[in-house]
This record gives structure tokens, C-alpha cells and sequence, in this order.
């Protein structure tokens, strides 16, 4: 299952992603980016909900932080996300 949400004016909030997330367990690839306002909690819930996750778009999202890295991380399948889009996301630090 795929979604996309960059259409404008599309918006997707928390909310929406916890319903996503309890509704849509096959879900593979979701890209939210500049679609509204997508936090920790609600990445938690797609983490845990979706594990199947491959693809995952969340440029613009100014309210993501390191956590909700470490949640997907923990709760995706080893080795299916691929593909991770953190593109001006401004509270995410990546240390190398």
C-alpha cells in the first residue's frame, strides 16, 4: 500500500497519521512532506503500526526530532526501510 500526500491542499496531521497507522498495516511508503504537521508520538504509532515500512518521506516536518528516528528503527522490519527523507527537517541531528 502507498500513499501520498504532497498534493496541496492536502494536510496531514498526527491524528491522521495514528489513524493511518491503526487502519493500514501493509502500508510499505508514505510521503507527508510539506503536508501539515507530523510529530514524534504520531511517528510512533506509524512505527509500531506499519512495520513493513520501505519508504518514507517527511521532508519539511519542523516537528520530528532524533526520537522518532530511534522509534523506526526499533519497530521497522530489519532491512525494509530503505528510504528515508529527512530533508529540512530542523530538529533532527545526525552525528557521523
Amino acid at each position: 500500500m502507498y500513499m501520498h500526500t504532497h498534493t496541496q491542499p492536502a494536510q496531514v496531521s498526527g491524528l491522521s497519521i495514528k489513524a493511518i497507522a491503526a487502519h493500514c498495516p501493509e502500508l510499505e511508503a508514505l510521503y507527508t512532506e510539506r503536508a501539515g504537521t507530523v510529530d514524534d508520538y504520531a511517528m510512533a504509532c506509524l512505527a509500531k503500526g506499519c512495520p513493513g515500512l520501505t519508504t518514507l518521506d517527511l521532508g519539511m516536518q519542523d516537528a520530528i526530532t532524533d526520537a522518532a528516528l530511534t522509534i523506526l528503527a526499533q519497530h521497522c522490519r530489519h532491512a525494509t526501510l530503505r528510504y528515508i527523507c529527512i530533508y529540512i527537517c530542523i530538529y533532527i541531528y545526525l552525528y557521523i
